[in-house]
């Protein structure tokens, strides 16, 4: 199986991983940003609510990122222009926020 040293370090890509994720951080290969504001129709009467889009047009992707280095809070996942033949089910599994691929 792994030795101590390459057990720990799976763990640590995996934790930093998982940090990358929940701080909003956007995978290297991709621009991140923020488009349209959406309005905000709760109770309160809401306010503006800016919609995280990820563009990652024209990079050679052969496969979607893993869910895992993808910001949760991301609406538009643009993959346009790369050499995917077919994405498998449940390869955004957990982005609930995505609304437009």
């Amino acid at each position: 199986m792994f030795t101590g040293n390459v057990y720990r370090l799976l763990v640590c890509i995996a934790l930093l991983a998982k940090l990358a994720q929940l701080s909003g951080a956007c995978p290297a290969i991709c621009k991140c940003g923020l488009g349209d504001r959406e309005r905000g129709r709760g109770k309160l009467g809401g306010g503006n609510k800016a919609r995280r889009q990820m563009d990652c047009t024209n990079k050679s992707l052969v496969r979607p990122l893993s869910p895992d280095v993808i910001p949760r809070d991301t609406v538009l996942l643009d993959f346009s222009n790369n050499t995917m033949k077919t994405i498998r089910g449940g390869a955004f599994t957990g982005l609930d926020s995505v609304q437009t691929l």
